[in-house]
């Protein structure tokens, strides 16, 4: 039976190649991204539309409804901006993996020549 220090091992280690998991994260986080820019550009939609209200509430004198919907726009406002950095965040964790899987090819391109330098 594995003892307790091999089950964690199991866990922690991941079993496989390298690039094909890296090029899965890969997938994974554009499918975050997309899904994060299909909401932000419903929110900037409802900005929008929250913001012409009030535009339209001021010109009509409606204070209480103008002052309503300004919280409500500020709210948005605010998870607007916390996508916005959480989507900033997966796609620089994208671009680094990218460049890590290129790294890792031109590594492999070049071993063989680093191999004949060595020799000569």
């Amino acid at each position: 039976t594995p003892s307790i220090g091999e089950k964690i091992g199991d866990v922690v280690k991941p079993k496989g190649a390298l690039k094909p998991r890296v090029q899965e994260g890969v997938k994974k986080l554009r499918l975050q991204i997309q899904k994060l820019d299909k909401m932000l550009s419903g929110l900037q939609e409802r900005d929008g539309q929250l913001f012409s209200r009030i535009v339209e509430a001021t010109q009509k004198h409606d204070t209480q409804t103008a002052k309503v919907l300004g919280n409500e726009l500020a709210e948005i406002r605010k998870v607007i901006k916390i996508m916005s950095g959480a989507r900033i965040a997966l796609e620089q964790i994208e671009l680094r993996l990218t460049t890590f899987s290129d790294l890792g090819d031109t590594v492999v391109a070049i071993m063989p020549t680093m191999g004949l330098m060595k020799r000569s």
